[in-house]
């Protein structure tokens, strides 16, 4: 069974009201989308808030969801919508209180940057560092050749003369590498 066969499964599952889906669901998705929610709205109590809302969201409207829906990018963009609901609502309130004016201003700052998808760019750094564990998580010699060949742009030509290799050697491990790299990005391919 594929990756895709099993999140149609659970999605179908959802959508029928398994709350042990639902659970699962929770318990995977929960802390990314909680550290996504405090990088915006900064307090830790409203952050959880926030996530939990999402999740119940999600139970509510489990019967409209599409046959393709990708349940992480879904509570995501809930979460992103309940974050900039929460930051406009602040922004209101501050007609009425006064805040410092730091907080006010990073919170000014969240919500344009919410605006301006903040999700896609929380999801890029996500990659970003993932991509980073993946690269260093390579054996030494791999990591090296992959390096050389990627950041500073040599052939394999002139990595197998650099290190001392043969060029079907440095051929191997760039294949090595790039599929021990799909295997660990594979949930982001």
């Amino acid at each position: 069974m594929s990756l895709t066969d099993l999140k149609n499964d659970q999605l179908k599952l959802l959508q029928n009201g398994n709350e042990e889906v639902f659970k699962e669901i929770f318990h995977t998705h929960f802390h990314s989308l909680y550290y996504y929610a405090k990088d915006f709205v900064v307090r830790d109590a409203i952050a959880k808030e926030i996530v939990q809302e999402s999740f119940l969201t999600l139970w509510e409207k489990k019967d409209n969801l599409l046959p393709n829906t990708i349940i992480r990018a879904y509570l995501f963009s809930i979460t992103r919508n309940k974050c900039l609901n929460y930051l406009k609502h602040i922004q209101i309130e501050n007609n009425h209180k006064e805040l410092t004016k730091k907080e006010s201003l990073e919170l000014q700052l969240n919500e344009i940057a919410l605006e301006y998808d903040g999700n896609d760019l929380y999801v890029a750094k996500e990659l970003q560092k993932k991509i980073t564990q993946s690269i260093d998580s390579l054996p030494d010699q791999c990591k090296k050749i992959f390096q050389m060949s990627r950041w500073e742009s040599l052939k394999y030509s002139e990595i197998a003369e650099k290190l001392n290799l043969s060029v079907k050697t440095v051929e191997n491990q760039m294949s090595k590498a790039l599929r021990l790299l799909r295997e660990n990005l594979k949930s982001y391919l």
